[in-house]
């Protein structure tokens, strides 16, 4: 697809003591994902999808903050492949990269696409979650960890 995107999401909980330790939070996460995909619920949670469209964000937000406590952020992994647009409206495309809207909580996202050979990063942030000067640390950080200092 050109426009949109085929996505479904899965909902995980971490409790704090998971949080203070890497290694702990990876693998219970990755317990919750394997058990989401065997018994299916990503499936199940596409309904969700369909409902948030719908629903105005004062009520979606109150639905996803009420069985944590009020304390809810959102980590979103995509992995489409390559952009394979070469071409659009009769001319050639040089580069292409996703831009999607920023997600809300935690209203931060780090993307990634691949397009003609070249890997692009976009930051994307909502006012007051990150100031300017850390959003161009954190630029940096990730140029200094993709391309060595």
């Amino acid at each position: 697809r050109m426009f949109g995107n085929n996505i479904t999401m899965m909902t995980f909980a971490l409790k704090r003591d998971d949080l203070a330790d890497l290694p702990r939070a990876v693998a219970t996460l990755g317990e919750q994902q394997r058990a989401i995909v065997r018994e299916k619920l990503d499936v199940g949670m596409l309904a969700s999808l369909d409902f948030a469209r719908a629903v105005p964000a004062r009520i979606y937000h109150w639905f996803l903050t009420r069985p944590f406590g009020g304390e809810v952020s959102s980590f979103v992994f995509s992995n489409p492949g390559a952009v394979s647009l070469t071409t659009f409206a009769g001319l050639p495309v040089r580069d292409a990269f996703a831009l999607p809207s920023v997600a809300t909580p935690p209203g931060f996202q780090a993307i990634f696409t691949r397009h003609g050979g070249r890997l692009s990063a976009f930051i994307g942030y909502m006012e007051g979650v990150l100031s300017p000067a850390e959003a161009a640390a954190l630029a940096q950080q990730f140029r200094t960890e993709l391309l060595g200092p």
